[in-house]
């Protein structure tokens, strides 16, 4: 076992201008990366950060089991012209990010690749037979600056579980892929047999600024399952959701990260593939865009879709094209109680398209296409 806790860090740091070397973990058994220092200050965890103009190594993870809890982290960042290495995590059984720090809910258990400037953010490769993501617990690839972001895979033989349980507001638990100012996001991958998604629970791709999005590709062999949100409050819902989109920062970030103040960038498509796609109590697979750019568009393979108590499947443009839904399936497409599938435009341009190839469709209690 090798226990990292308390702020403790395996780091390694690049002010230099030769490549840096690699960080090599191999655990018989478990990986424990858990807390942060008593202020919250600093999370335990494996760093690599990029500050000269040598490019970055690669952290390579092989264990039993990895637990990162209470704001563990692994990342790799690069604030230079310098690309950071990638992240691979060859889990036997079970990769698991769960939680944040009790003194700061916004410092999640993360394993995260990112570009603060001009350099790529490195790849991140998780693979596990089941992968749990809960009440904080983040996967991410991002860029802040001119450099493109990473590609982000995650590969699991049995599942994945993206939770929120906890009424604390925090960052919610995800698989994420996202472009801040210029540089381009990174695609987004997911493989496996069964990934379930509740409570606020997310999957999405985004640009804020001129950069693109990247596009998200989900294979679940048996079912995919997003139901639920997280009530924050009495006007505060988050909803579970696979999505990909452009959004405007709020204004204090983007005078902080110089991020425009509507995005420019097209956002991303996603493409399902399962035989069982169901989104339920209030739920939804969305792709849009709130800025200039094109929406993406959103193609869905099932053997059926339901649908039910305000489940969305949705594609919105602001002023830009694109946004088009394509839906494919061997049995049956049902929507029940107040559940929808719809584009909308609210530019000039008309909305996209809505393709439903199904030998049976249903809308019962009030649901709409």
């Amino acid at each position: 076992n090798i226990d990292i806790q308390d702020g403790s860090l395996v780091l390694l740091r690049n002010f230099g201008f030769s490549p840096s070397q690699n960080i090599n973990i191999n655990a018989a058994n478990n990986l424990n990366i858990n807390g942060t220092v008593p202020d919250g200050s600093l999370a335990s965890g494996v760093v690599t950060q990029i500050l000269g103009t040598g490019a970055g190594g690669t952290i390579f993870v092989q264990a039993n089991q990895v637990i990162l809890s209470d704001g563990g982290v692994i990342l790799n960042e690069t604030y230079s012209p310098a690309a950071v290495g990638n992240i691979i995590i060859d889990i036997a059984n079970t990769l698991e990010l769960s939680g944040f720090s009790p003194v700061n809910p916004l410092s999640s258990s993360a394993i995260t690749s990112t570009s603060f400037s001009d350099g790529n953010a490195g790849k991140i490769l998780a693979s596990a037979r089941n992968v749990i993501l809960k009440n904080g617990g983040i996967i991410s690839t991002t860029t802040f600056g001119q450099g493109n972001g990473g590609d982000l895979t995650v590969n699991a033989t049995d599942s994945i579980e993206i939770i929120m349980d906890t009424s604390v507001f925090a960052l919610p638990s995800s698989i994420t892929a996202e472009s801040i100012v210029a540089g381009d996001a990174g695609n987004l991958t997911i493989n496996t047999r069964k990934l379930s998604m509740s409570g606020g629970g997310s999957i999405f791709a985004s640009t804020r600024s001129t950069g693109k999005a990247g596009d998200i590709s989900i294979n679940a062999s048996e079912s995919i399952e997003v139901s639920s949100g997280n009530r924050i409050s009495d006007t505060l819902f988050l909803p579970s959701t696979i999505s990909s989109n452009a959004e405007p920062l709020p204004v204090n970030l983007q005078l902080l990260f110089g991020a425009s103040p509507l995005p420019s960038g097209d956002s991303g498509s996603i493409k399902i593939n399962t035989p069982i796609l169901k989104i339920e109590k209030g739920a939804g697979v969305t792709v849009g865009n709130l800025g200039t750019g094109n929406a993406g568009n959103l193609n869905i393979q099932a053997g059926a879709i339901y649908l039910d108590n305000r489940g969305q499947i949705t594609a919105a443009t602001e002023s830009g094209g694109g946004g088009n839904i394509s839906l494919q399936t061997q049995d049956l497409l049902l929507l029940r109680n107040s559940s929808s599938i719809n584009t909308e435009d609210k530019g000039t341009v008309n909305g996209g398209n809505i393709t439903i190839d199904y030998p049976i469709v249903s809308g019962f209690e009030n649901s709409d296409i």
